[in-house]
């Protein structure tokens, strides 16, 4: 995933028109969505008929097809400086350290890799504790859970077809925030409900889903259009590696701090972090003009000046 996503990810951009990015984000946060609800019950059916190592199989067999579909796509590359030894180690090594220079200059975009990673380190553990919330808070079985997991992927559903068709505000970083506030409502709703509502905790967990298009959608588009093409792999793999840290430390931290103050004590620390990242977003001028500058490259320039 470390190689693969951020590769697609600059590969879309150089494929697709800079002002249709954003609907492309919400179609694959659509599809994300459908795939949410189609995959569980595809495999409760396959493993009702195959062994174990058959339904894993088949997830060798979807990558196959995966890989031979970018057999017949033509994706333009960006030019390359220093093309010699780009292999290497010390290449590899030169190219990290370029990717953090890069994104420590342009400074709206810094702030926000980092509030990407707090939404990871907040969301992740609340999400994986939803299993246990539903059993010992609101005395529920698995039919039940399916129902919040199904809940949450048409609202991801929902929420791409409206990004797809919308393109979200002119301005990215504030679909982004507008994202954000909504996120924090939802989980909010989770973590508030009554146990004898357990309703309202599927209109939380839809909301949520609701709104990840809106967030994750634009925070793509903003790099696809706005980082130059050669530094896009990069500035993809800074951000994915930091958002992918934030998951084993999150749940490190969030265990026990949720032994104290219990899982909807945890869900409502995330819902504020939201609330709070949502609304402080609009008052921080290096990330409400970050799409200002054409590119990261610019804003260092601009920064240094």
């Amino acid at each position: 995933s470390g190689f693969h996503w951020p590769a697609m990810q600059a590969s879309i951009s150089l494929m697709v028109p800079k002002d249709h990015l954003a609907r492309i984000s919400g179609l694959n946060q659509t599809l994300r969505g459908a795939l949410g609800i189609a995959a569980p019950v595809a495999a409760a059916l396959l493993l009702e008929v195959l062994p174990m190592f058959g339904v894993i199989s088949i997830d060798i067999f979807t990558a196959l097809i995966a890989i031979a579909s970018l057999l017949f796509v033509a994706i333009p590359q960006p030019h390359q400086a220093d093309s010699a030894a780009a292999s290497s180690l010390p290449r590899l090594l030169a190219d990290v350290k370029e990717g953090f220079r890069y994104v420590a200059a342009w400074k709206g975009m810094l702030i926000l890799v980092i509030v990407a990673s707090l939404l990871n380190f907040l969301l992740n553990p609340g999400f994986t504790f939803i299993p246990l919330l539903v059993t010992t808070y609101f005395n529920k079985g698995a039919l039940d859970l399916s129902l919040l997991k199904s809940a949450f992927s048409a609202g991801m559903i929902l929420g791409g077809v409206i990004l797809s068709a919308w393109g979200g505000f002119r301005r990215n970083i504030n679909t982004i925030l507008t994202g954000l506030l909504g996120m924090g409502l939802g989980i909010g709703l989770i973590a508030l409900s009554p146990a004898n509502r357990f309703s309202l905790a599927a209109v939380g967990m839809g909301l949520s889903g609701l709104m990840i298009p809106t967030v994750n959608g634009p925070i793509a588009a903003i790099i696809q259009k706005y980082a130059e093409p050669h530094m896009q792999g990069r500035v993809f793999s800074i951000q994915e590696g930091m958002v992918s840290a934030m998951m084993p430390l999150g749940m490190l931290i969030a265990a026990p701090v949720a032994e104290w103050i219990g899982i909807r004590g945890w869900l409502l620390v995330g819902a504020a972090g939201c609330l709070i990242m949502g609304i402080a977003g609009f008052f921080i001028p290096a990330l409400l003009h970050l799409e200002d500058q054409k590119n990261g490259a610019d804003s260092a320039k601009l920064s240094k000046g």
